[in-house]
């Protein structure tokens, strides 16, 4: 497939991709995928079993949201891959497919003390990070990734889907947005874009 940061705790996190207003990156940009209301990461382990987490916000106004704990095993490699849905449509939209044919505009983003990776140098984390995916310029995407559950222990991390769509002719998507991030402790100032979606996951590894 080709495919933190402050967030206020409590605020609904659907996000309207026409009118994104929702962080450092406020732009005005035109979204052409529909709204975000649910965010599912599916865990492959080695043997093959799938384990799905989730954000949840089926009614899309923050009333009746849910988010799954991430629960992993020590020593053991996962194939995740990432899943975006507008639970508001009938039947349920699948945006996971428009951000695969946007890839050059979206990034995925693995954030906090859970996580060492490219976006994240936590010296506390407990997965490790790597991209397994690329858009058609070689910059990574991140439908498609591998976490490796280091070692025991709990902590939280932020994923956030950012839409980057060219400004002023200039391309935004350019090398090096999750090394830049890591560098600035997560400060999504530092990078152009705006957020789609971005949610805090508690991950505890046994």
């Amino acid at each position: 497939m080709r495919l933190s940061t402050v967030l206020l705790l409590g605020l609904p996190l659907l996000v309207a991709c026409e009118d994104v207003k929702e962080d450092e990156g406020e732009d005005g940009h035109d979204h052409n995928h529909g709204l975000i209301t649910a965010l599912e990461l599916n865990f492959t382990d080695s043997s093959g079993s799938t384990s799905t987490f989730s954000f949840s916000d089926p009614t899309g106004d923050g009333s009746n949201t849910t988010t799954d704990d991430i629960v992993l095993t020590a020593g053991e490699s996962y194939d995740v891959s990432m899943r975006v849905l507008n639970q508001l449509e009938e039947p349920v939209e699948d945006v996971t497919i428009e951000i695969d044919e946007l890839a050059e505009e979206h990034q995925f983003f693995f954030t906090g003390t859970a996580v060492f990776g490219p976006a994240s140098a936590s010296q506390s984390a407990v997965v490790e990070h790597t991209y397994n995916d690329e858009d058609a310029n070689g910059l990574p995407l991140g439908l498609d990734n591998v976490f490796v559950a280091s070692t025991a222990g709990e902590d939280t991390m932020w994923v956030t889907l950012r839409h980057m769509p060219p400004e002023s002719s200039q391309d935004v998507k350019v090398e090096g947005l999750a090394e830049a991030l890591s560098a600035s402790g997560g400060d999504f100032s530092v990078i152009g874009g705006s957020n789609d979606i971005q949610k805090e996951f508690l991950v505890t590894v046994n």
